[in-house]
Order: C-alpha cells, then sequence, then structure tokens
C-alpha cells in the first residue's frame, strides 16, 4: 500500500484512534523495560524499549515506534476500521465476507488494544472511535471512490484467491507478540 493512500485514509478520519498520554518514568520501571539517555543538541533524549516498542521523548515530545517486526497494532486497527467503514457505509451489501472478515479482526485487534495498552482502553472507548468512524462517512463522497480503489477491492480479491484462514492467519502476526500497541511505524 502506498503510504500517500494510507495518509489520505488515516487523514480522512483523523488519525487519533486511542491517543494515549504517557507516564514515562512509570514506564521504565516495568519489568523488562530499558532505558536509553543522550543529549543531542542541547536536548535530553530519554528512550524506553518496552516488548518491542520504543518509546522517545524530547523535548517534551514523546513519540512511539513499533520495533517488533509484527506491525503498529493502531495503525493495523485504523487502516481495517476504515475498509469496514468504507464497504459497510460506501458499498452496503457489496462486500459481505469482506465485511465480516474484517469484523472478526476489529473483534480481535479490540481485544488485544484492551490487553496491551498501557494506559487503560475500553471495549466502549474502541466502540465510540468506530462509530464515530462510521458517522463521518457518506456514500458517494470521494473517500467512498478512494477507500474502495486503494483497499477494498484489491483486499476483496486476495480474499477470493486465499482461503479465509490463510487471511486470518497473516492478520494473526500482527498480534502475536504482547507489546503496547501504538500508530507507527503505519505501514
Amino acid at each position: 500500500m502506498s503510504k500517500l493512500l494510507i495518509a489520505l485514509l488515516l487523514f480522512s478520519f483523523g488519525a487519533d484512534a486511542i491517543a494515549q498520554s504517557l507516564d514515562l518514568d512509570a514506564l521504565a520501571k516495568q519489568p523488562g523495560a530499558t532505558v536509553t539517555k543522550r543529549s543531542e543538541g542541547g536536548s535530553e533524549i530519554v528512550e524506553i524499549r518496552l516488548g518491542g516498542v520504543t518509546f522517545t521523548r524530547k523535548d517534551g515530545q514523546i513519540l512511539s515506534f513499533d520495533n517488533s517486526g509484527h506491525g503498529a497494532v493502531l495503525c493495523t486497527w485504523e487502516i481495517i476500521v476504515g475498509m469496514k467503514t468504507g464497504a459497510d457505509v460506501c458499498f452496503p451489501g457489496e462486500f459481505p465476507e469482506l465485511s465480516s472478515l474484517l469484523g472478526e479482526e476489529i473483534e480481535a485487534l479490540n481485544a488485544f488494544i484492551i490487553a496491551n495498552s498501557l494506559i487503560p482502553v475500553t471495549m466502549t472507548n474502541l466502540q465510540a472511535r468506530f462509530d464515530e468512524r462510521m458517522r463521518r462517512v457518506h456514500p458517494g463522497g470521494s473517500y467512498c471512490d478512494s477507500v474502495r480503489q486503494a483497499f477494498i477491492v484489491p483486499f476483496n480479491n486476495q480474499l477470493r484467491s486465499t482461503s479465509h484462514a490463510e487471511l486470518k492467519r497473516q492478520f494473526d502476526q500482527t498480534r502475536a507478540v504482547s507489546r503496547p500497541p501504538v500508530m507507527d511505524p503505519c505501514l
């Protein structure tokens, strides 16, 4: 997927999926966390690695990056929610098998996010975000055309040529390692 199309998908809905304000000092004290401090251009940089994710604080900003090799869970959640929203709102009934598979994956990602978030996230939080996304999409708009061409049709074609079980196995790789869910790198 091109980064431009992913950016369009995320921008269309706002990529603030499950914004989390982290207490890095508390994070640094968790079992398995490693802390590195260094100076760069007059700024102190603190990096905390935990479960395949690196949290970096520089000049008051906190960035997080999934180094696990399994993908950034929040990015995956945003894209899958965007595809399901597009399929269900823009093209109701046209992609039932795809919609069902995406719904299953959203449920699995929700469980992962709730179990692994460093700041409590509830099913109510995730459902509210999903519902907001559904309300923002209007059939016939440019978003519908873009998401259809960039995501829905290619993924639906893959679903036709690959078994449901194989696609589930590929999805499961995102959740194969417990780690804090973060947004970057977004594919």
